[in-house]
């Protein structure tokens, strides 16, 4: 499903008019928007322990493999 496909399914409205189908397209959309949200927010802890990683990287390669001032 591409994200313009997306925005049409969310732009429709009013939602207590909708068809059985169409209601169906847009709980499943919200739900994967849902769980896409929930994926990225539980991987923040690792996302910044890998950045934090790859800084301490760029750093010593920036001393010339000296080890980094902490």
């Amino acid at each position: 499903m591409s994200l313009d496909r997306c925005c049409e399914i969310l732009s429709w409205s009013p939602v207590s008019e909708l068809d059985p189908h169409r209601m169906s397209m847009l709980r499943i959309t919200l739900m994967i928007g849902a769980k896409t949200g929930l994926l990225a927010r539980s991987r923040e802890p690792e996302r910044s322990a890998a950045l934090e990683a790859l800084s301490r990287e760029l750093r010593t390669r920036q001393l010339g493999g000296a080890a980094p001032k902490t």
